[in-house]
């Protein structure tokens, strides 16, 4: 699923269409992604080795459903942000 350019990496439903390895793998190649999409990543899953990993690799943040509204708002507008920022960076520079 895609909305305003942010990918959904899960089925309807939250069902993972990947393997939890692949999923890490695809993830942190979004994230180093210079001209991709800052990453929220949201999960049903805690898993501590994988939260440190996708913040180390610049992901905006990491959130564990269920998430508060308000932790989603600001994750979500830190992101738009960082976007923002990246789109005016790329423009200065051409």
């Amino acid at each position: 699923m895609t909305h305003s350019g942010y990918r959904d990496f899960a089925e309807p439903g939250g069902v993972p269409k990947l393997s939890r390895r692949i999923t890490r793998d695809l993830c942190a190649e979004v994230i180093s992604d210079e001209d991709g999409p800052p990453v929220v990543f949201l999960t049903g899953n805690s898993d501590v080795p994988m939260s440190v990993r996708a913040m180390r690799d610049g992901a905006v943040d990491f959130l564990l459903k269920p998430a508060s509204e308000d932790d989603l708002i600001e994750a979500v507008s830190r992101a738009s942000a960082l976007n923002s920022e990246r789109t005016l960076t790329r423009t200065s520079a051409q």
